[in-house]
């Protein structure tokens, strides 16, 4: 089997998988702890679970705060305090992913 064959497979997998996903009902409940669910559901949605992992931990340390609050004091300054509340939103959000 060669490598496209193999990503080919892989990608028909997470497809699969992206839309079992999608077809479970949608929890109500909004106490419910989704980092137990995705532990009790990482066997059935091994790829999902991995990026569950990845974007749903929180982070061990008040550094990504701080460094936002950096960042936002620098982008509303005395010249450009007169921006939309959207637009610092928008231009921490660009300069946290740069």
């Amino acid at each position: 089997m060669d490598s496209s064959a193999s990503d080919q497979e892989t990608e028909d997998d997470t497809e699969k998988e992206i839309k079992w996903y999608f077809s479970l009902p949608v929890v109500q409940d909004k106490n419910h702890d989704i980092l137990a669910w995705w532990s009790k559901h990482t066997t059935t949605f091994l790829r999902l679970a991995l990026l569950a992992l990845k974007y749903l931990c929180s982070a061990a340390t008040s550094v990504p705060s701080e460094r936002l609050l950096s960042a936002a004091s620098y982008i509303v300054s005395d010249r450009q305090s007169c921006l939309k509340p959207a637009t610092v939103n928008m231009l921490c959000f660009l300069a946290a992913n740069l």
